[in-house]
């Protein structure tokens, strides 16, 4: 078996990556709380769960039908902030060349013209933030304590975490389960085509918008609910106990139900 040493020290801690006999990949390090795990494919799903322990972890099995899945390298690229780990594909003629980036810096992933699937099962610490990107393939998250960014092409988004949810999908329904009240901004949760399902605090401050091209929208909270006397589009908005941030939900096709949960435990 081949041992592949990721770059420098985690904070203090030796990241660890191998490649398998059969070409597959597993990666370990220590994350801390409020740290960054994101992860970056083109083809294939991204599986996250919550750990009780502070190492990250992250498995990865590529097959392919007519491309050789020893064409996709998986590249680690830790940085003060956390870590970032890409598939990277062979690099397509006339195309830019695939960079996996740190935040902050170009990231650039595409298969060009490679079938050869990557699925991540990831391993995230409690209190390390996650990022899952993909562009053919769902993101599941369960039992994760941070904040999640999760964005797809072609795909559904499925997470529970105690802290807040942002996600985009083209093509693909969105369930989520935020555990925290308060964020920075704006928070976006935008299906192309799917339904969006979102279960928040009951003790969230929000100024909701929601808006359905075709389709309806359903709320645990009082909201304005408004449907179009010319089609079948509607869209909602209101506040939500003082206002303030904004939870912005939407979806072409499809229903938005948006969920009261039990009060956050912030």
């Amino acid at each position: 078996m081949r041992n592949i040493l990721a770059a420098g020290l985690l904070l203090g801690a030796a990241a660890s990556a191998a490649l398998s006999d059969d070409g597959n990949f597993q990666w370990q390090g220590k994350l801390e709380p409020g740290q960054l795990l994101q992860i970056r494919g083109v083809i294939g799903s991204i599986h996250a769960m919550g750990t009780s322990d502070a190492n990250a972890s992250v498995t990865v099995r590529k097959s392919g039908k007519t491309s050789d899945p020893a064409e996709v390298n998986i590249q680690v690229a830790p940085f003060e902030g956390g870590v970032v780990i890409c598939a990277m594909y062979p690099d397509g003629n006339g195309k830019p060349p695939n960079v996996c980036g740190t935040p902050g810096h170009d990231v650039y992933v595409s298969a060009n013209n490679n079938d050869v699937q990557v699925e991540f099962t990831v391993g995230v610490p409690q209190g390390v933030k996650l990022g899952a990107y993909t562009i053919n393939g769902d993101i599941e998250g369960s039992g994760l304590t941070a904040d999640v960014t999760a964005a797809t092409i072609n795909g559904a988004i499925t997470v529970s975490t105690t802290g807040v949810l942002t996600a985009t999908t083209l093509r693909g329904s969105i369930k989520g389960v935020m555990g925290a009240s308060t964020w920075d901004g704006t928070l976006l949760l935008d299906a192309g085509t799917g339904d969006v399902s979102v279960q928040i605090p009951s003790d969230a401050n929000a100024m909701v918008r929601a808006s359905a091209f075709r389709g309806g929208v359903i709320s645990d909270f009082p909201l304005n609910i408004t449907n179009s006397r010319w089609g079948d589009s509607t869209t909602a908005d209101g506040l939500i106990g003082r206002g303030g941030q904004t939870l912005r939900l939407s979806t072409f096709s499809g229903t938005i139900t948006l969920r009261q949960g039990p009060p956050s435990e912030q």
